[in-house]
């Protein structure tokens, strides 16, 4: 089996692995070999630079929830990766897999293992998003939501595609309030999973504090964090907030779950819900028999086949967001680069962030604005993490550096800001002024 992990650990779904010598399966096989990459490719990401296979995966007591070592390699000793999870359309019964070769590797006491499966983000969209120790401290950027031609708008709480008058001279910069979203993960996704904190009732022995569990997401030199989880931007993990009013988030009531069938989502509306512990579904079980406090609106970006984002409800991964309004099964892949033109094909927009201090450009993968009352309050990038996303001044306003605004930058944009009166007085470690 494959089993998907995101980056809490938490198992998102475990699926069948194509099997087989290609050149020796009967047509029948190679297309049950053809439909195993398809349902793999189901749950592939355009948000995902990378996946890394593991060979074992030590499952924490009480929980779906797992670490994981030993990577699977290449052929010259080197990590194994693959861009994508399955393929989208195997034509060529000859195609080789993007996924570990099974002689050498899948194999313990004559029985093929199971694949653990762990992901790097992209760096565009990982860099969006400053990772913390607390849901308070998270930074999330803001986007624009498009599909079907036309952007979702929260309208009185009611999500709305936006009309041809709307979009007339919209541009990122322009967006209202209610055209924005934060996309941010679930910071709530191990409750959610029915993780026990250490100190309340029911909890493993092993278990940690909230304080502790969030710090090993955040915090990879502690002695005892464990590495391979993230706090940072997760694909399999997206929470979309309204700008304009952040007590609201899109939400699904889906029709049947992954999880259970104790979910009882009535009908296949997303809507724009006001995120409070009322929200939460009740009396779910999870795969290991533990009692889940999930919300629906709780989504995975996956890919159409062609390269084009989808949302796909975390909890009923038998449907993708069809319209702003309605859910339905997975149609046919849009042409690729489709830009949110067709329905069930999602585009993404990045909108600037107006800041009014440089110690609030913190995503470094981020756009932002200067507001006419910016101030530098220290320099922007370090080596270890350069600034690579994109800042746009404002000419007819003035601010003072003592230091360098922008210490260490690779493929940033920087517009609009005028240098004057200006001294270099040194240079930095690497001899760079």
């Amino acid at each position: 089996m494959l089993i998907l992990l995101d980056q809490h650990g938490w198992e998102i779904v475990r699926l069948p692995l194509p099997t087989g010598n290609p050149s020796t399966l009967t047509p029948a096989q190679q297309i049950e070999r053809k439909n195993a990459y398809a349902n793999l490719h189901k749950y592939s990401s355009p948000m995902v630079k990378s996946y890394r296979f593991w060979k074992t995966g030590s499952k924490v007591p009480g929980y779906h929830k797992y670490s994981v070592s030993d990577p699977a390699t290449n052929t010259d000793g080197s990590v194994y990766t693959a861009d994508e999870l399955g393929r989208a359309d195997i034509t060529n019964p000859s195609t080789s897999p993007n996924l570990p070769d099974y002689e050498s590797q899948a194999l313990v006491d004559g029985k093929e293992r199971d694949w653990y499966v762990t992901y790097d983000v992209k760096p565009e969209y990982a860099s969006t998003y400053a990772g913390a120790a607390t849901a308070s401290e998270t930074s999330a950027a803001k986007f624009m939501v498009k599909q079907g031609g036309h952007y979702a708008k929260n309208s009185s709480n009611t999500i709305v595609p936006t009309t041809s008058s709307e979009e007339e001279g919209l541009t990122v910069e322009n967006a209202s309030d209610d055209l924005q979203w934060y996309l941010r993960p679930n910071f709530n996704i191990d409750r959610e999973m029915g993780y026990i904190y250490k100190g309340e009732t029911g909890a493993e022995e092993e278990a940690k504090s909230k304080e502790d569990t969030e710090l090993d997401y955040f915090d990879h030199t502690r002695e005892d964090a464990v590495s391979t989880w993230s706090n940072g931007f997760d694909p399999y993990n997206v929470q979309i907030q309204s700008v304009s009013n952040t007590a609201r988030y899109f939400t699904a009531n889906t029709t049947g779950s992954a999880v259970t069938s104790a979910w009882s989502g009535t009908s296949s509306s997303i809507s724009l819900l006001n995120m409070t512990e009322t929200t939460r579904q009740p009396g779910v079980t999870g795969l290991d028999q533990t009692n889940m406090n999930i919300t629906n609106a709780t989504f995975m970006v996956v890919d159409d086949g062609n390269g084009n984002m989808r949302l796909m409800p975390r909890f009923d991964n038998t449907k993708v967001m069809q319209t702003f309004t309605a859910l339905a099964t997975q149609a046919a892949a849009a042409p690729a680069n489709d830009n949110g033109a067709g329905n069930q094909s999602l585009y993404l927009t990045l909108v600037p962030k107006v800041v009014h201090s440089s110690s609030e450009i913190n995503a470094m993968g981020g756009y932002y604005k200067l507001a006419s009352d910016f101030t530098a309050s220290g320099s922007i990038g370090t080596k270890n993490a350069p600034f690579s996303g994109t800042i746009e001044g404002q000419i007819d306003h003035s601010f003072s550096v003592s230091a360098p605004f922008v210490a260490y930058a690779d493929g940033a944009v920087i517009r609009n800001v005028i240098i004057e009166s200006s001294s270099v007085s040194s240079g930095n470690e690497d001899g760079h002024a």
